[in-house]
C-alpha cells in the first residue's frame, strides 16, 4: 500500500505519476485488532520522475487502546465489519 504518492491511469491505459501529492506532515493511522506486521520503506515511486532521491523523515507510533466495543463505529459501519470483528473475538478468546 502506497498512502502519500499518487499515480493516475490515463484513458488508454497509462500509468501517470501525479507530483506533490501529500504534504509535510501528512499522517496515516492504521488500526489492527489482531497481531499484524507491518514493514515500512520510505523508497520513491518507481514512477517518480524526480534523480534526486532525498527520502523526508517519517515517524512511527505503536500504541495499545482498549478493545472496542460492541458500538464501535468501525465495526458497525458494514455488515462485513462486524462479522470480520467477530471472527477475530472468536480467535482471540
Amino acid at each position: 500500500v502506497n498512502f502519500f504518492s499518487k499515480v493516475q491511469v490515463d484513458e488508454d491505459g497509462s500509468l501517470k505519476y501525479c507530483e506533490k501529492n501529500s504534504s509535510a506532515g501528512s499522517v496515516v493511522e492504521l488500526r489492527a485488532e489482531m497481531n499484524t506486521l507491518v514493514i515500512l520503506s520510505n523508497t520513491p515511486h518507481p514512477l517518480n520522475p524526480s534523480t534526486n532521491y532525498a527520502p523526508s523523515p517519517i515517524g512511527i507510533e505503536v500504541f495499545k487502546v482498549p478493545s472496542p466495543t460492541i458500538l464501535d463505529p468501525c465495526r458497525n459501519f458494514r455488515p462485513e465489519n462486524g462479522r470480520g470483528f467477530i471472527n477475530t473475538e472468536i480467535l482471540f478468546k
